[in-house]
């Protein structure tokens, strides 16, 4: 399992929030298909600043899209 903790979203669409694994890897969790697609981060996010991360989800290996 990995955790996952919200960063940020998707400047022109909430529904992609932005997550980042123990790793530092970031990934876009499409709300709405309830995938995870590992992203490079550009300027089309918005970081949130964020003292404590909160959980977001918890996904399978398996689960994370390529």
């Amino acid at each position: 399992m990995i955790e996952f903790h919200v960063i940020g979203e998707l400047r022109d669409d909430p529904g992609h929030l932005l997550v980042i694994d123990g790793d530092g890897q970031c990934y876009d969790f499409d709300v709405a298909l309830d995938e995870i697609f590992p992203i490079e981060m550009d300027e089309r996010w918005s970081v949130d600043v964020v003292e404590s991360p909160v959980l977001v989800v918890e996904a399978p290996v398996e689960r994370i899209a390529s």
